[in-house]
């Protein structure tokens, strides 16, 4: 199985990135500190959470002006497949010793059958 690295988020950096996807639109650190009254955050805070998303890939900045610009580069969708992926890669050998560790009897024949399709699909593709 390939190797998947994933950083988990702050609980900081989350609540920005929840903020970045809910506007649509790119956001200055100002703006961002604005939207979080009750956190009290400066400047310098909000710049450093978005210089560890930078380097964690789930945003990017852009400059315009003397002014730089944040926005997320993931989806909430690529963001739970990157933490799934993750999760697999550091705890098990293979998806199929995933499946193996839940054991049949957490498994109702409805959630099998979603799975059989889903792999069949997958198998399709491939």
């Amino acid at each position: 199985m390939r190797k998947h690295v994933y950083k988990d988020l702050s609980e900081a950096e989350m609540m920005i990135l929840k903020l970045l996807w809910k506007e649509n639109r790119k956001m200055s650190a100002v703006q961002i500190v604005e939207h979080f009254p009750e956190k009290e955050w400066k400047i310098t805070t909000v710049s450093t959470f978005l210089s560890r998303m930078i380097e964690k890939k789930v945003v990017r900045s852009e400059r315009e002006g003397r002014i730089f610009f944040y926005y997320p580069t993931v989806t909430p969708a690529e963001l739970k497949k990157r933490k799934a992926w993750s999760f697999l890669s550091e705890n098990f050998s293979s998806v199929k010793d995933f499946v193996l560790a839940l054991g049949d009897e957490r498994i109702t024949s409805e959630e099998a059958e979603e799975i059989d399709r889903i792999l069949s699909k997958i198998e399709d593709e491939i």
